[in-house]
């Protein structure tokens, strides 16, 4: 306690760090608080193989991607299965080489082909491919293209030719008397009576 200058002689009490009576208080407390490091560290290490929260063990990029069209609608993929501990393959394509991929399948470990059906004709598509264990992502494979097959155009039928229609004019007479005579045993000669003097032919 102090005293106040003021002429009530009224005291006010100062805060300040208490001093321990017992000199070996600080070195518990230091004890102590290493203590609660050293359980917190094991309790965090505790949570995340738990949680599965810890590093998974690494994969390997799958390798040599290859991807062919055998069709207008059909590009088929094959690569190399570089591990043995994937627990499976995951396909993602797009219509770029350097950006817009996204995931079209999920495939079981140990594959190693993929035939993506359903694309558009005449149109070239983007993959690459990566590995997974137990959450954890190997690296990507190199990115492969294909283009798939164009579809023959629908042939064009030739044009009709319409049949001409006769120039108008009178229509010629018919003839009339037909007559049949044979003559030999291959020949039959005939004759008619002509009406017309405007035709062409008989």
């Amino acid at each position: 306690m102090i005293k106040t200058p003021f002429s009530t002689g009224q005291s006010v009490g100062v805060l300040g760090r208490r001093k321990s009576a017992n000199p070996e208080e600080p070195m518990r407390r230091r004890d102590t608080l290493k203590g609660s490091g050293v359980l917190f560290a094991v309790a965090a290490a505790l949570l995340l193989i738990f949680t599965g929260s810890a590093a998974a063990a690494p994969v390997s990029a799958p390798s040599a991607l290859t991807a062919t069209a055998v069709s207008s609608s059909q590009i088929n993929l094959t690569w190399i299965d570089s591990n043995s501990s994937e627990t499976g393959y995951l396909v993602e394509r797009s219509l770029s080489s350097t950006s817009g991929f996204a995931q079209i399948a999920s495939l079981p470990a140990n594959a190693q082909s993929y035939a993506n059906t359903g694309l558009a004709s005449g149109t070239t598509y983007y993959y690459r491919v990566r590995a997974t264990h137990n959450g954890a992502y190997s690296a990507y494979s190199n990115v492969a293209n294909a283009r798939t097959l164009s579809t023959a155009p629908t042939a064009t039928p030739p044009p009709t030719t319409p049949t001409p229609t006769p120039p108008p004019g009178t229509i010629p007479a018919a003839p009339s008397n037909l007559s049949a005579a044979a003559v030999s045993s291959s020949s039959i000669n005939l004759a008619w009576t002509d009406h017309s003097t405007n035709e062409t032919a008989f």
